[in-house]
């Protein structure tokens, strides 16, 4: 028994050596940590940057949900390639994609607190969140302009929105952006949507460019894509009608959408040709943790390239059109710090976020 007792102590005394060991080779924790106290909590809170300027990674967990269009859509793909990237890239930024009904559906998943990401313009996210979307939502960048317009066949003869009188325009829908791009073409161009054309109802513009391909209709509205109209010419011959009196469908829309020129060829679409568009912005809550929100953007910053080579859908998203005055809501802390660490912040954009923050009564 002596012997054990001999023995137990020693064991405990070799135990107590080694965890003192271990102890000092640790390096203490930073009293003031750029994350949160409680990684991947189910209600992130707002972090505070270091007083220097520069950020300093907790090495966090978090769980984000990115909402977005429904699969198939050109949104949809951008948040697909973006969430996956970062998640392998980080290995500490977990990204969920969320398919949605479409804009209605982003919106409600960030309201409810179900998602923290979304991606639609800011003109779509205000009209749909309604008072306080200043106050709640954050941008992260911006990408591309994102096209609507009717999209026919060849073989329909349409070949201008005049020649839509008469014909059957599939517009109508739950998503309100569709139906506000289809009457302010129409509008536009002196087309009355109530007795000039037969309007139909689509699900959504997946479905309704399905019976575009099934005959079922002679045009439909839609956001124009390179991979959208891509998988379209591979059942039928599209062509996206160019939008004459762009300036006057513009202020019909009530600056919803803006005049815009495609800047590059793809099934259906001429370079140069006229229609009406929105500046994409990837938006998220306020309250989500500036570590987190710092290394999306990095990452997708910092990944252009492999992320332009999964598809036409991502070669908009470039770093250059990321910060832009046209995003409407004031940037996220944390990707206006990578923005600064970067050299991509500038004293216009600062003045202008300044200014933003200011009428709402907040640093940040």
């Amino acid at each position: 028994m002596k012997k054990n007792n001999i023995r137990r102590t020693a064991l405990l005394l070799a135990l107590a050596m080694l965890l003192g060991l271990t102890a000092c080779g640790r390096k203490p924790a930073d009293p003031s940590p750029a994350g949160p106290a409680e990684p991947n909590a189910g209600s992130p809170t707002q972090t505070e940057s270091p007083a220097d300027g520069t950020f300093q990674l907790t090495g966090d967990n978090y769980d984000l949900v990115f909402a977005t269009n429904g699969t198939g859509t050109g949104n949809y793909a951008v948040a697909a390639a973006q969430g996956s990237i970062v998640t392998s890239k980080t290995g500490t930024v977990n990204v969920t994609v969320m398919a949605t009904s479409g804009p209605e559906g982003i919106v409600s998943a960030i309201k409810a607190g179900s998602a923290q990401i979304g991606i639609q313009s800011y003109g779509s996210m205000a009209m749909l969140y309604g008072e306080g979307v200043d106050e709640a939502m954050r941008a992260m960048f911006c990408g591309g302009v994102t096209a609507f317009g009717f999209v026919t066949t060849e073989e329909s003869g349409i070949k201008s929105v005049e020649d839509l009188r008469g014909r059957r325009v599939t517009y109508l829908s739950n998503s309100k952006g569709y139906v506000i791009a289809a009457e302010a073409i129409l509008a536009g161009n002196g087309i009355d949507a109530e007795k000039d054309v037969t309007a139909l109802t689509m699900v959504d513009a997946a479905s309704g460019l399905q019976d575009l391909v099934d005959g079922k209709t002679d045009a439909v509205i839609s956001a124009i894509s390179g991979s959208k109209m891509e998988e379209l010419a591979s059942k039928c011959n599209p062509y996206v009608i160019p939008v004459s009196n762009v300036e006057a469908c513009s202020e019909a829309s009530d600056g919803y959408y803006v005049p815009y020129d495609f800047q590059r060829e793809f099934p259906g679409v001429t370079l140069g040709q006229s229609i009406l568009g929105i500046v994409s912005m990837i938006s998220v809550t306020k309250d989500t943790p500036a570590e987190a929100v710092y290394l999306y953007v990095k990452t997708c910053m910092e990944s252009y390239e492999e992320l332009a080579a999964v598809g036409s859908d991502l070669k908009d998203w470039t770093p250059e059109a990321a910060i832009r005055t046209a995003a409407g809501l004031p940037y996220h802390e944390g990707a206006v710090i990578y923005y600064k660490e970067s050299g991509m912040w500038d004293d216009e954009i600062d003045a202008w976020q300044q200014e933003r923050l200011s009428a709402l009564g907040t640093e940040s």
